[in-house]
């Protein structure tokens, strides 16, 4: 059975990558992170890169409308590569 977190990423954020760390570090499997009016999901998972391997990262909610796609696309393709591509997903 494979169990993820979700979080509305509204804390500063070393705590929200020290979150995900720690679920890494205790066995869930993902991390689901929400654009809720508090820190940008896609950015955060950039900023974490590859320091919390063997979890796969997801996002919940991204804002679409404010961005024009190919802003969205180089984002999301950035987060890919911030975060080693493969077998994360963002």
């Amino acid at each position: 059975m494979e169990i993820g977190l979700s979080s509305y990423g509204a804390g500063p954020i070393p705590e929200l990558l020290t979150e995900i760390e720690s679920a890494a570090a205790n066995g869930f499997s993902r991390f689901w992170l929400g654009e809720h009016g508090g820190w940008d999901p896609l950015t955060v998972f950039s900023a974490l890169g590859d320091r919390a391997p063997g979890i796969e990262v997801a996002t919940s909610v991204v804002g679409t409308y404010p961005r024009h796609p190919l802003a969205l696309a180089a984002q999301a393709l950035t987060t890919q590569a911030a975060t080693g591509g493969g077998s994360r997903s963002a």
